[in-house]
C-alpha cells in the first residue's frame, strides 16, 4: 500500500512539474510575442517622427522653389528627391511630386471636365464599350455631386449590396474611394490609380509634370503619340507660359481650354519611406502652397500612412 502511495504520489508530482513546465514555456513564448509587439510599435512612432521631419524638408525646397524663382525657368522642376539621410539605424528618404501633374478625380464635379475621364477610360482600359466607360463616368459624377442633384439608379444599386453603403455625395478625399464607385473593378482601378489624385478642389493640369497618358486626356483630338512628342519638347523646353503650349503646332487644332492647363502648381504630394531595421513605414502627406504677399506657406491638408 506505501509503495503504491509513493508511486501515486511520483506520478502526481510528475504531472505538476510537466504542466508547470508547459505554462512556462507558454509565458515564455508569449513574452516573446510581446517583447516584439513592443519593438514593432516603437520602431513605428520612431519612424512617424522621422518621417514628420522629412516634411519641414519638403516646405523648405517648396519655399526656396517659388522665392529663388528666376525668369525664363519654371518654379518647380518635378520630381524632387531627398538624400537618403541615416539617423542611428534608420534611413530616411523622401521624394516631391507635382500633385497637379495627375488627374484629379474630383474635376469631375465640372460636367466640361468630364469627358476628359472618359478619355482617360479609353486609353486605359481600351476594352471598355463607349457605353461602359459612359456609365462609370456618370457614375463616379454622382458620388462626388451634392445630393440635390443625385441619380436614384445609382442609390438604389449601393443600397442593395451586401454590405450596402450610401453615396456620400462630396468630392473624394482619397482616390481609394473610386473602388466603391458602380463599375470600377479592381483590375480597372488597377490601371487607372497610379495616373489619378483626389484633390479638394478643381484645379488645372500641370503641363510641365504631367504624364504622356494623363497630358493626352486634355482633348479628345489628342493621341499619345502627341503628347510623347510634348513630353520630348518638354524635356529641353519647358513651357513657361499656357500659352507657349497652346500656340505648339502639334496642339493648336486640339481645342484645349486655356482654364484647363497650368504651369504653376498649387498642390505637392510628398512620399516618404522610414525603414528601421526590416520595418519600412510610408506616409504620404498632400501639401498646399498658398501664397501672400509674394511669400510662400505651406500647408498640411492630410496625410496617409501606407496608402493613398
Amino acid at each position: 500500500m506505501e509503495n503504491n502511495q509513493r508511486g501515486a504520489a511520483l506520478i502526481m508530482a510528475l504531472f505538476i512539474t510537466a504542466l508547470v513546465a508547459a505554462a512556462a514555456v507558454a509565458m515564455i513564448d508569449r513574452l516573446h510575442v510581446d517583447i516584439r509587439r513592443t519593438e514593432l510599435i516603437l520602431a513605428t512612432t520612431r519612424a512617424n517622427f522621422l518621417a514628420q521631419g522629412s516634411i519641414m524638408w519638403a516646405i523648405d525646397q517648396l519655399n526656396n522653389d517659388w522665392l529663388l524663382q528666376q525668369p525664363q525657368k519654371i518654379v518647380d522642376r518635378m520630381p524632387i528627391t531627398s538624400p537618403t539621410n541615416h539617423v542611428g539605424d534608420a534611413e530616411i528618404s523622401s521624394v516631391i511630386t507635382d500633385a497637379q501633374g495627375y488627374f484629379n478625380i474630383n474635376n469631375i464635379i465640372n460636367p466640361a471636365l468630364r469627358y476628359d475621364f472618359i478619355h482617360l477610360l479609353n486609353l486605359i482600359a481600351p476594352e471598355l464599350t463607349p457605353e461602359q466607360a459612359q456609365e462609370i463616368m456618370f457614375a463616379v459624377a454622382d458620388w462626388i455631386s451634392p445630393s440635390s442633384n443625385s441619380n436614384k439608379d445609382f442609390n438604389q444599386y449601393y443600397n442593395k449590396l451586401n454590405p450596402s453603403y450610401r453615396v456620400p455625395h462630396r468630392l473624394m478625399t482619397s482616390v481609394s474611394e473610386l473602388r466603391l464607385v458602380k463599375g470600377i473593378t479592381p483590375r480597372l482601378f488597377a490601371k487607372l490609380s497610379p495616373y489619378l489624385i483626389a484633390l479638394p478642389q478643381e484645379t488645372p493640369l500641370n503641363i510641365n509634370s504631367a504624364s504622356t497618358l494623363v497630358l493626352a486626356t486634355l482633348s479628345p483630338a489628342l493621341t499619345l503619340d502627341t503628347a510623347k512628342s510634348m513630353m520630348s519638347f518638354r524635356q529641353s523646353t519647358p513651357f513657361l507660359t499656357t500659352q507657349s503650349f497652346l500656340n505648339m503646332d502639334l496642339i493648336k487644332n486640339s481645342n484645349i481650354a486655356e482654364s484647363k492647363i497650368t504651369v504653376k502648381s498649387t498642390y505637392f504630394l510628398v512620399k516618404t519611406n522610414v525603414k528601421v531595421g526590416e520595418q519600412i513605414t510610408t506616409l504620404y502627406t498632400l501639401l498646399q502652397r498658398a501664397v501672400t504677399d509674394t511669400k510662400p506657406h505651406e500647408l498640411i491638408l492630410w496625410q496617409s500612412k501606407g496608402t493613398l
